[in-house]
């Protein structure tokens, strides 16, 4: 090739070139974004979806705790709304689990405090235990969804 192929061939490579390794970088940029942008979205709606189920087997929870305190245990135990609450409680304590991370200790003492029995409150005790898991649900729930919200707020 003459030098003067050259001056036209080479400038022309090179912005071929430049322009492949500029679409690259934006189609790996681009992917990174629309992933980032996923996950925080799956993250937001996990968030959501374990904040109201907690809300609500907190509820039921209280709302049992009443019955058995204001009632003869057998007499709570045997009545329809107290075997629907149980029912309710136990489908929200699934759906906690399958929710949680068993990688992470607070996510493991979340599922500990929901697995404090509520049906088997024969004593003073064990109210007190099931009123005290009651307390502590809202605290450990706190942690964890506001740990998970920094994550969505960094993008992570």
């Amino acid at each position: 090739m003459t030098t003067e192929q050259l001056n036209i061939v080479v400038p022309g490579l090179t912005t071929i070139a430049g322009a492949a390794i500029g679409a690259w970088i934006a189609y790996l940029v681009g992917r990174q974004q629309f992933k980032a942008t996923v996950i925080s979205s799956n993250r937001q709606t996990w968030i959501n979806t374990l904040r109201d189920t907690i809300s609500e087997y907190q509820s039921c929870v209280s709302a049992m705790s009443i019955l058995i305190a204001k009632k003869n245990i057998h007499e709570v135990i045997d009545s329809n709304e107290f075997r629907e609450r149980v029912a309710r409680v136990e489908f929200l304590r699934s759906k906690i689990r399958l929710l949680i991370n068993p990688n992470e200790a607070d996510h493991l003492k979340l599922v500990e405090i929901i697995s404090v029995p509520i049906t088997g409150c024969q004593t003073d005790e064990d109210l007190k235990k099931m009123i005290t898991a009651r307390e502590e649900l809202p605290i450990i729930a706190q942690k964890i969804l506001k740990r998970e919200w920094e994550r969505v707020k960094k993008g992570n």
